[in-house]
């Protein structure tokens, strides 16, 4: 079980109602990309805040400043990940993609795999029950976001988001995502991360939404 420590400091992080300034989300992110580097380098257990200040050339009291313990931390590294690849979605749908392409291209576009360091992080997750904990956190925190994308897609308006069916779409594609990159760390080197998120995501299609040209 995750410990509670780490769990608070991620809710604090996600109840902030500010928004951050250029510099500061510049900072956050640059810290969060030094972060799931030494994580997947070292583990969650041997992962120090000093490690990840010196990996991101800032001082741990920045770092302490901007992510409140180290699952804060841990979260946003996969966070980074999430929220790359719905933005790149948001852009193809503008384009007049549908929903289900727009999720497979994002994909196939590597906006899951930015990083040389994911696979090191991932795998260290599947194994690690608490580094798990925060990798299903990260993608929790990107439910709604992801609800609201799909309305969009749908036609329906994004206050619709809320309603259960679209919650639970959001979820099951959610899972889809967190679950193909653990199939992947377990292919060693099979199987293409892209690919394997292909077929989920087609897995999943014909319950994503209510349009049969989706």
């Amino acid at each position: 079980m995750p410990d509670p420590d780490h769990i608070a400091g991620l809710r604090i992080d996600a109840r902030r109602a500010e928004s951050p300034s250029p510099r500061r989300s510049l900072a956050r992110r640059q810290i969060a990309e030094a972060a799931a580097q030494v994580f997947a380098e070292l583990g969650f257990v041997e992962t120090t805040v000093d490690a990840v200040a010196e990996r991101a050339s800032v001082s741990a009291r920045t770092v302490y400043r901007h992510f409140g313990s180290k699952g804060a931390l841990l979260a946003a590294g996969f966070a980074v990940r999430i929220s790359d690849y719905l933005a790149r979605v948001s852009d193809l749908l503008d384009g007049g993609m549908g929903l289900t392409a727009s999720l497979e291209n994002a994909a196939r576009s590597g906006f899951l795999d930015a990083s040389e360091h994911t696979e090191g992080l991932v795998a260290a997750a599947s194994d690690e029950g608490e580094l798990w904990a925060q990798w299903l956190w990260a993608a929790h925190r990107q439910h709604d976001a992801l609800a609201r994308l799909m309305c969009r897609a749908d036609g329906r308006p994004e206050e619709e988001a809320i309603d259960a069916i679209w919650q639970l779409r959001a979820a099951a594609l959610l899972n889809s995502i967190v679950t193909a990159h653990e199939v992947w760390v377990r292919s060693s080197g099979r199987r293409e991360l892209a690919d394997v998120l292909a077929e989920a995501i087609r897995a999943l299609a014909p319950i994503l939404s209510d349009r049969p040209d989706a």
